[in-house]
């Protein structure tokens, strides 16, 4: 066994064996749950109100379900079971919901021979809100407490909720330990040869690092049968996981406590190096690294299937590599003079938001040939006095089987993408940690797949690279890729993505729903439809973007089809969407609260578009966001060089341009930003004088949003901005703290900071849209308000 200071890693070499055993016979589960999918009706459940009811056109399976409404109070239905003290149980059900504002749940609660309830607390699982189709809910009881003679479980959903909420087949088994099947194993015949393990009908297989037979997920995986629940200890775990056996899930067995998989260098990370000064702030140590390093013609031809050697100094991320986009020249460092921060070829993007890079350190340089890393360090140090960690394994879990979940698992340092599925229909990957993964999830041909609650950070990057330092490089490309021919019905929600080049780039999207995520610190596009195959329906609502060099949304391969974007709050962006062509698809810009921006549209409107793209009731605030050179960069649709002039708010044609109107602008000082296009005249107009020169925006308004906020929001300083403190903690805190807590709390407090005041000139002044555009939102007084946040509804 090997460990330091800060993790357990456990290293054995493996005994190959075939394992000969008698017969035995593993009986099913009892099922304690009566009437589990209200197929009979009220029967066996108590509780009921007038209103709650056992319904058919929603079940799960059968033909019946439970349909709660919700209400002020809360809605519950309840079952008791007997059971037996100190014994293991597994407790599942199915939820699906429909517009539920606050969450459905079960609650379980643990009953002595009085009925009378033991302890004072309950077991809550399987919350659920907003849209969400059916899904398995379970939680395991490792041990009933003493006493316990009977479970009460509740079907729920929270008072002050409106929406509905179905449940289908409850069930309560007592779990059959896979360990105990071991147990009656009576002979191991070692032999040599490739590693054998016996399938098992366990319902439960538990991993650890210490257990004599399953001391790797790899091997829990291979002996497991269709809907197994592989449930993994504390540890950490090097290795690739294959998944080709339907229905499994990974979890682990404490979420406070997850498994790492873990692709890291474990002895280059353990042992004793010796750093030696080369000169200056540069050391040196001894390191061969398992994997071929690309030439660098390879490395500035972007190619999806490639990577090369990544450092990480204590959680950051370290530069290697040096790229002017422009001239197409680039490639991995080769001297120590390109580790001084103040060797940066190429010029930032013209609407850099951040600050310099030649003053933040932290760079490196790997040389194979005499197997020597060389380290400035990222606080200027000596290297000694850091961790690093240097990803070697390419994929730690591959998902090649429908109905796969994996849950509450941190994944982290691969050096290709951590986690790939392919071919791979109904599988859902949620309250799980990607830290650090040079790509974290590729998905291929994989419907209605589900990402939820995840964490996928990488911090070190945005800090250390400018547009044209990364575009067509090895890092360009997004941190999740949804791509291949038929990805329909995926849905990502609740996630925090930082870090990368670009973020989610679903491909062929019919009825992907990107919603209530945080998006943050990106080079280029934080969602983009990168792909220009199939047919379009793309939801994208109620998100977070922030801090994105180029423009938030792309919509490049947006050829047929509809883009739906609503109800996002993007702040510190250097555009909100860029992707507009002749050919394009439809896409339709509604309720959405763009502030402290640059432009709106990053890929002018260069060729007519035939009212392809709407704006609807949004709100356009720009500030004087400044580059090194001090260019003013607020303006609105881009229409050439800047010279150092204030480029506007422009844009052109606007003959058989995009539609907008009801929509409200403003920058501050109230300067006129707005220019005219024409081959000579190209001087600054204000407002009314633009919308009269091209007839557009005969509702839109010229005026200060006035938020809530808004004394704060004038004095901050731009480049000290940080509301969103989520996607930047150390990760093991966030799991310490809670994921949900924190999202919750940052996902509201970043809202409610661009609300608008009761006096707010947006109150009231959007326009009925369509009711065929989909929208969460109900505008209860008729009269829809400018931006993401209703006032009405608030």
């Amino acid at each position: 066994m090997i460990t330091n200071r800060k993790n357990l890693y456990f290293a054995a070499s493996v005994i190959f064996c075939t394992f000969f055993f008698t017969d035995f016979t593993n009986l099913p589960a009892r099922e304690l749950v009566k009437n589990p999918g209200f197929e009979n009706g009220r029967e066996n459940w108590e509780g009921w109100d007038a209103d709650e009811e056992a319904v058919s056109g929603h079940a799960q399976s059968g033909s019946m379900a439970l349909r709660l409404n919700g209400a002020a109070e809360s809605r519950s239905v309840n079952q008791i079971v007997s059971v037996a003290e100190n014994t293991a149980y597994i407790v599942s059900g199915y939820i699906k919901t429909e517009s539920l504002t606050k969450t459905a749940r079960f609650k379980v609660y643990f009953l002595d021979s009085t009925d009378k309830q033991i302890g004072k607390s309950s077991i809550v699982f399987g919350s659920t809100s907003g849209y969400a189709d059916y899904e398995k809910k379970v939680y395991d009881i490792l041990e009933t407490p003493a006493d316990t003679v009977k479970i009460k479980i509740l079907c729920q959903v929270e008072p002050g909720a409106s929406g509905t909420a179905y449940f289908d087949d409850i069930s309560i088994l007592e779990k059959k330990s896979a360990d105990q099947e071991i147990k009656n194993i009576p002979k191991v015949q070692k032999e040599t040869g490739t590693p054998s393990l016996p399938k098992t009908d366990a319902m439960v297989i538990e991993v650890s690092p210490r257990a004599a037979v399953y001391n790797t997920i790899n091997r829990a995986v291979s002996a497991a049968r269709q809907g197994c629940i592989i449930k993994i200890h504390p540890g950490v775990y090097p290795e690739t996981v294959e998944i080709n056996t339907e229905n499994i899930t990974l979890e682990a067995v404490d979420p406070r406590n997850p498994p790492e998989l873990d692709g890291a260098d474990i002895k280059f990370r353990m042992q004793e190096k010796e750093w030696k000064r080369v000169e200056g702030k540069i050391f040196k140590t001894r390191y061969t690294w398992p994997h071929q390093q690309p030439a660098d013609k390879e490395y500035t031809d972007y190619n999806d299937g490639s990577f090369f050697l990544n450092l990480y100094e204590d959680g950051i991320f370290l530069r290697g590599s040096w790229l002017v986009h422009e001239k197409k020249e680039g490639g991995l460092y080769r001297t120590i003079e390109q580790l001084n921060p103040s060797n940066t070829p190429g010029l930032p993007w013209s609407l850099s938001i951040k600050p310099n890079l030649d003053r933040i350190p932290g760079r490196f340089l790997y040389k194979p040939q005499e197997g020597e890393l060389y380290v400035w360090s990222a606080k200027d140090d000596d290297p000694g006095n850091h961790v690093y960690e240097i990803p070697v394994i390419e994929t730690l879990i591959k998902i090649n089987a429908a109905g796969v979940k994996i849950r509450n698992l941190v994944i982290k340092n691969s050096c290709y993408f951590a986690v790939a599925v392919n071919n791979a229909k109904n599988c859902i990957i949620e309250d799980c940690f990607f830290i650090n993964n040079y790509r974290p999830l590729r998905v291929a041909n994989s419907p209605n797949l589900t990402v939820k609650k995840t964490f996928i950070q990488r911090l070190g990057f945005w800090e250390r690279f400018w547009y044209s330092h990364t575009k067509g490089s090895y890092l360009h490309g997004g941190g999740v890729h949804i791509e291949g021919g038929d990805n329909a019905n995926c849905l990502f929600y609740s996630n925090v993505l930082c870090g990368y080049y670009g973020g989610l780039m679903p491909a062929e999207s019919r009825n992907i729903k990107i919603y209530d995520n945080i998006f943050s610190y990106g080079i280029s596009s934080l969602i983009s439809s990168a792909s220009e195959e199939g047919e379009y329906d793309l939801k994208i609502f109620r998100n977070i973007m922030h801090h994105c060099d180029q423009q938030a949304i792309g919509l490049n391969g947006l050829r047929t089809g509809n883009a739906w974007i609503y109800r996002n709050v993007v702040y510190r962006c250097g555009s909100l969407v860029k992707g507009m062509t002749p050919d394009s698809g439809r896409a339709h810009f509604y309720h959405n609260t763009c502030a402290l921006m640059g432009q709106i549209v990053g890929h002018w409107y260069a060729e007519p578009i035939n009212k392809k793209h709407i704006y609807k009731n949004n709100i356009f605030y720009s500030r004087y966001l400044t580059n090194a050179a001090g260019i003013d960069i607020a303006d609105f649709f881009k229409t050439g060089k800047t010279s150092g002039e204030y480029a506007g708010w422009s844009y052109m044609p606007f003959t058989s341009g995009p539609d907008l109107d009801y929509n409200l602008y403003w920058k501050e000082n109230d300067t006129p930003v707005f220019r005219l296009l024409k081959p000579v005249d190209r001087k600054f107009i204000n407002f009314d004088e633009w919308r009269k020169e091209f007839d557009i925006e005969q509702h839109g308004l010229w005026a200060d949003p006035g938020f809530a906020k808004n004394a704060e929001i004038k004095k901050i300083k731009i480049e000290e901005l940080c509301l969103d403190k989520l996607s930047i903690a150390d990760y093991r805190s966030v799991i310490k703290e809670g994921y949900e807590k924190l999202f919750c709390k940052y996902f509201n407090e970043i809202y409610n900071y661009f609300a608008l005041s009761a006096a707010s000139p947006a109150v009231n002044a959007g326009v009925i849209l369509p009711k065929e555009w989909p929208d969460l939102t109900l505008v209860r007084d008729g009269k829809p308000d400018l931006g993401a946040i209703e006032a009405s509804s608030r």
